[in-house]
């Protein structure tokens, strides 16, 4: 998988726990913009997986929610190719074992 898919399979899982962990903490996209200080557009495009966002960002959103960056991770693992390099995989969270 090349870089530019690498980063879009993260983006799109970011968004999905990102949009899981909102819904589950009774926000509106206005109130984690509004609590994490990242504007409402920034927010929309990380939710729908279209923006791969900074680590500082990050750690925002993931204190709005009263999680750990991790959670906001959740099932993205990289996997080492024995030639080097590597690639993203995705493993879908089955439930909500990571929220809260």
């Amino acid at each position: 998988m090349g870089d530019a898919a690498n980063r879009f399979v993260v983006a799109e899982q970011l968004g999905v726990n990102l949009r899981r962990l909102r819904t589950k903490a009774e926000l509106s996209r206005d109130e984690l913009a509004n609590g994490s200080d990242v504007g409402h557009g920034h927010l929309s495009k990380i939710e729908n997986g279209g923006l791969l966002c900074r680590v500082d960002t990050l750690v925002k959103l993931a204190a709005a929610l009263g999680v750990t960056p991790n959670h906001l991770l959740a099932g993205v693992g990289w996997r080492p190719r024995e030639d080097g390099g590597g690639g993203f995989e995705v493993e879908r969270p089955r439930s909500d074992d990571h929220a809260r």
